[in-house]
């Protein structure tokens, strides 16, 4: 397991970072169902991620896309 880090939480599921030396994962924990998902992987644009948030069905986070040097909301 990898350093986990910035945890959010809405009704029964949990998102969080867990760090890596190859990247960044977000993963997903449904309480309801007790299963995990990976949601988003180094390759998928979210080593500059941070402060990603749930809310009911939709995730979002914060990123530099390192292709172009824009940040935005994924």
């Amino acid at each position: 397991m990898g350093l986990i880090w910035a945890i959010d939480i809405s009704g029964d599921k949990i998102i969080w970072l867990e760090l890596w030396p190859e990247g960044r994962y977000l993963y997903l924990y449904d309480l309801a169902t007790e299963t995990e998902r990976l949601v988003a992987t180094p390759d998928d644009n979210i080593n500059t991620s941070v402060d990603p948030v749930i809310s009911g069905d939709n995730i979002v986070w914060h990123a530099t896309d390192l292709r172009t040097n824009v940040e935005g909301i994924y």
